[in-house]
């Protein structure tokens, strides 16, 4: 048998659960319950969208990570297929968000034909 559990639902007031369900009760979403819309930060971290350019041949390539230094050690060590021939890479640029899909649609903007003309404006890229 489930042991209840005190959780607060979105009005303040304290109520017990003893269902199955993890993040409260079944009439109540997820975003009410933690207090947010999106996927959770991990460590409190930030996600980030971020451009590296490759110190080879000077191509450009987008991105989004929560860890920045880790990643583009994975681009250096040639763990990444489509950098792995054009190493080594450097950050050129980025952008700290508070979601994964924020920096997913930025990285999005960024390869789109909008995105380069902006990118080309501010003298990014």
């Amino acid at each position: 048998m489930p042991l209840a559990v005190e959780r607060f639902t979105p009005k303040g007031c304290l109520w017990h659960c003893t269902g199955l369900a993890p993040k409260g009760c079944l009439w109540q979403k997820p975003e009410d319950f933690y207090g947010f819309r999106g996927v959770r930060k991990k460590d409190n971290k930030m996600f980030f969208t971020y451009i590296l350019k490759s110190e080879v041949d000077g191509t450009h390539y987008f991105g989004h990570t929560i860890d920045l230094i880790e990643r583009l050690k994975k681009h250096n060590l040639g763990k990444v297929r489509y950098t792995k021939g054009r190493r080594p890479w450097q950050i050129i640029y980025s952008e700290p968000f508070d979601t994964k899909s924020e920096a997913y649609k930025r990285e999005l903007f960024f390869k789109s034909i909008e995105g380069y003309r902006y990118l080309k404006e501010k003298g990014i890229t």
